[in-house]
């Protein structure tokens, strides 16, 4: 029985069969979420959404050419202008913290720019010429809220309707994390260790978690993250880290386009405070003390 359930005993048309003869594996059949359009040996392959699938259309965001697209669509640099006008936040690359010791700015050169010609190719190659419907889940922040209003004027030059969905943190993580998002808008951050960013954003044991809401698998990524944490060695961590984020920026998982910048308004007779990444408030710890004179 084990055998028999293996891809090699699939059930296949007998009219293609007999029809194709010899060329029966040049000319595919089959009823899953996609449709081979197009084949050249070597060159490319082309698909198209299924609509007969039994479990529905297939989510167009599945396809990293469409990701690659969506990204490149929008002008991240006016988006950021935009949304954080007082040059309150820096450019953001990449999925960890610049001060991380794995952060390795040589990736940097992976972040989408923007290239609206390219992108409507990559939409036309992955099957989506006309564009699709999507919705975008964000919280009731003013700046996610702007955020999509801009991305649904980008991204209508792909035919992309976008439909922004917008709630509380309670139904927005709920979403999120139920696989209900086709996309979302949010900031992460944590202890600035790459664990706390890489491992939530990318593991496939996150899927059901807010962190990797887009439900990203990748075999390759998580046994490097594996790796990442079987070692003590610093550096060897790094390595891995570094080639997860390659591999996650290649394949479009997300864009990470500002870091705001974290300001406190402190008075002068305060002294020892420092700024945490995680933006907590720490006012007396084993190696500082916050005092007033």
């Amino acid at each position: 029985l084990t055998a028999l359930t293996d891809a090699g005993n699939s059930i296949v048309c007998q009219e293609d069969v007999e029809g194709y003869g010899d060329n029966f594996g040049k000319n595919l059949c089959g009823t899953g979420p996609f449709k081979l359009v197009e084949f050249s040996l070597d060159e490319r392959a082309v698909l198209e959404a299924n609509d007969a699938y039994w479990l529905g259309r297939p989510n167009p965001l599945a396809d990293v050419n469409v990701r690659k697209a969506l990204a490149m669509a929008a002008d991240w640099d006016a988006i950021r202008a935009a949304l954080y006008q007082y040059n309150d936040a820096v450019p953001g690359y990449l999925p960890i913290p610049f001060g991380s010791w794995a952060y390795d700015a040589s990736l940097e050169s992976l972040a989408p720019t923007y290239d609206l010609e390219q992108a409507m190719q990559l939409m036309s190659d992955a099957g989506y010429a006309s564009g699709f419907d999507i919705s975008i889940y964000v919280t009731n922040n003013q700046a996610r809220i702007d955020l999509t209003t801009m991305l649904q004027g980008y991204w209508a030059a792909l035919g992309v309707n976008v439909t922004p969905v917008i709630g509380e943190w309670g139904s927005f993580s709920d979403a999120v994390c139920g696989g209900k998002a086709d996309a979302y808008a949010m900031s992460w951050s944590w202890y600035p260790d790459p664990y706390f960013f890489l491992n939530n954003l990318f593991a496939s044991n996150q899927t059901t978690a807010i962190g990797n809401g887009a439900g990203y698998v990748n075999a390759e990524v998580d046994d490097l993250l594996l790796k990442a944490v079987q070692t003590t060695d610093q550096d060897e961590r790094a390595k891995y880290y570094q080639q997860v984020i390659e591999i996650a920026m290649k394949d479009y998982v997300g864009v990470y386009y500002a870091v705001p910048n974290l300001y406190y308004a402190v008075n002068p007779r305060v002294h020892g405070f420092v700024q945490r990444p995680d933006s907590t408030l720490r006012f007396v710890t084993p190696d500082r003390n916050t005092w007033v004179d």
